[in-house]
């Protein structure tokens, strides 16, 4: 990425050793365009005549020095009256102008690059809306390179995501069902990034590169800030409040009113509302079948976890059943869910942690990682430069008799630091992020963060071909709904949040609409009152969603959208 600072100063050098403004200015690399204004400046400042005393003045007031020689207690009179106004008016004129000339530069290297005001809304998915401002209800569905800028407020809604994307490479991923606001928006010259988030609900995962100079990226929440130094991490709020902080590599330091705590490479901490931290844990995820269910305790592939209140259950499940549980490991042999999540039934078996090497003994040997023995073989796939004290990942599988955990991978951490890399969020079919609440935290941030999204996961399907804003109608498509052999986790959550029954949030699914279309027509309904069927028949009917907002808007109805009171997704 091109240094705009260094290269000012090049250029700027370049412009006072005579090289034409033409030139320089043909020379700029496209993404360095906003120096062009600045380079004007100099060259303009550089024309300017030198600030020199007209030489009748100059000879006057030789000839009072050499009288004040003379004479040392006569006063120097006034300027001599062959003196005109003009002149005078010429040498002030110039120094009044070069003045106005210095104080423009400043102002605008004071201002920064232009660039550094927008972000680009990048890599779209599903539905995704922008409002000038928090508090505004002008909402519009959002177009594919469209940029937001200061104030903006952006929300998704479900099977929906969307990538922000700063001036200097940084990116910011919103999730399904999220509500964020671009508090602040600016920077300086040098890739000086200073970004202010507003976060009232959702997942977000920011990869922020290193920063410069008076740079900030921070992250609020209605009581609390996360405050980023070129790093990556995620934060999540799940339904009860309780919100997950985890990272993969540096240092991050938690804290709220009642306590603090510091996160290592690959540990994660949640806490409640008004709740102590809890101590950190290293990191887990767990795919595989059910093998039993107790009312504190599941085994899924051999390995036992705790299930607490706080545990993200999305779905009802039974033994058999596939599930992607991602939780903490508190301590050897106490694994502790955050969240439960419907798998493919053809997932497969796996299981992958983080933790410091502890002993290494040699290929083939029984290491020690985070507390846990584990089998590492010839065949075992091992990262490079790997010491005991190294924070690292590890795939495994557990062994048929659930006697071994036989590694199959483990990578350190610090080989996946990408700091540009653009966050992703991983997709099951017909499963969305639960809509969260708000959390109470504040987050000093320091390292550098891996680019592994923990925490209850976005198990959103995006749509890539629906276009909020066409008129693409819905056919039925009753194929979806055959062989149906278990409830569907995302209709059960919108029946749920509206109050409806199951059997009617699937009948608009099978006659091809999808969750997000339906969530987002109930919210419609509810904010305008008009009926959800003729919300759907005014859909069937060609109308893209942005239309039959509009339209909803006209007929005046109470809490209709565009009435600016401000109502986004129920969360």
């Amino acid at each position: 990425m091109i240094d705009l600072d260094e290269l000012l100063q090049k250029n700027l050098a370049a412009i006072e050793n005579g090289a034409p403004l033409e030139t320089v200015l043909a020379e700029l690399p496209p993404e360095a365009q906003e120096l062009a204004p600045m380079l004007r400046l100099a060259a303009a400042t550089r024309s300017l005549p030198n600030l020199m005393m007209h030489p009748d003045l100059v000879r006057a007031q030789r000839v009072r020095v050499a009288e004040a020689a003379v004479h040392p207690r006569i006063m120097w009179p006034s300027l001599p009256s062959w003196l005109t106004r003009s002149k005078a008016v010429f040498v002030m004129g110039a120094g009044l102008g070069l003045l106005a000339l210095v104080g423009l530069a400043i102002s605008l290297i004071a201002a920064g690059p232009v660039s550094a005001k927008s972000a680009r809304l990048a890599d779209p998915q599903g539905m995704v809306e922008v409002a000038s401002s928090a508090n505004s209800g002008d909402w519009h569905f959002i177009q594919s390179g469209e940029d937001i800028s200061q104030g903006q407020r952006v929300r998704t809604y479900a099977d929906s995501t969307v990538s922000l994307v700063f001036f200097d490479g940084s990116r910011t991923a919103i999730g399904p069902d999220s509500d964020l606001t671009l508090t602040t928006l600016n920077g300086a010259w040098g890739n000086v990034l200073q970004v202010q988030l507003t976060q009232d609900s959702g997942l977000t995962t920011n990869d922020v590169v290193p920063l410069r100079g008076s740079g900030f990226f921070l992250v609020n929440t209605p009581a609390g800030q996360a405050s980023v130094h070129g790093t990556r991490f995620n934060v999540n709020v799940n339904p009860e409040g309780q919100t997950l902080f985890a990272v993969t590599h540096g240092s991050v330091q938690v804290k709220n009113s009642l306590s603090e705590v510091t996160l290592a490479s690959g540990q994660a901490t949640a806490v409640l509302p008004g709740k102590n931290l809890e101590q950190p844990g290293y990191q887990f995820t767990l795919q595989g079948p059910v093998t039993s269910i107790q009312s504190e305790q599941w085994i899924v592939d051999n390995i036992a976890f705790h299930v607490t209140d706080q545990t993200d259950i999305l779905g009802t499940y039974q033994v058999g059943d596939a599930v992607l549980v991602e939780g903490r490991i508190l301590a050897p042999g106490n694994w502790v869910a955050d969240s439960i999540n419907p798998a493919a039934p053809d997932a497969g078996q796996k299981v992958t942690f983080t933790g410091v090497i502890q002993e290494m003994p040699g290929v083939p040997g029984t290491w020690q990682i985070g507390g846990m023995a584990v089998e590492v073989n010839v065949q075992t796939k091992l990262g490079d430069a790997l010491k005991v004290g190294t924070p690292v990942e590890v795939t495994a599988v557990v062994l048929p008799d659930g006697s071994k955990m036989l590694a199959t991978d483990i990578e350190p951490l610090e080989e996946q630091e990408k700091p540009t890399a653009t966050p992703t969020f991983t997709a099951t079919p017909t499963e969305t992020v639960t809509p969260s609440s708000t959390p109470t935290l504040t987050v000093t941030v320091t390292g550098t963060i891996n680019p592994t999204v923990t925490g209850t996961p976005a198990t959103a399907t995006p749509t890539p071909s629906q276009t909020p804003t066409s008129t693409v109608v819905p056919k039925n498509d009753s194929s979806r709904c055959d062989n149906r052999t278990q409830q569907q986790p995302e209709a059960l959550r919108l029946a749920q949040r509206f109050n409806v029954s199951y059997d009617e949030i699937m009948g608009w699914f099978c006659k091809g609409f999808g969750f997000g279309e339906i969530d987002l027509a109930y919210d419609l309904s509810h904010s305008s009152g008009m009926p959800v069927s003729q919300i759907f028949a005014l859909r069937s009917s060609g109308l893209g969603w942005g239309q039959i907002k509009q339209q909803l808007s006209a007929t005046g109805a109470p809490g209709a959208p565009g009435n600016g009171n401000g109502k986004g997704p129920k969360k």
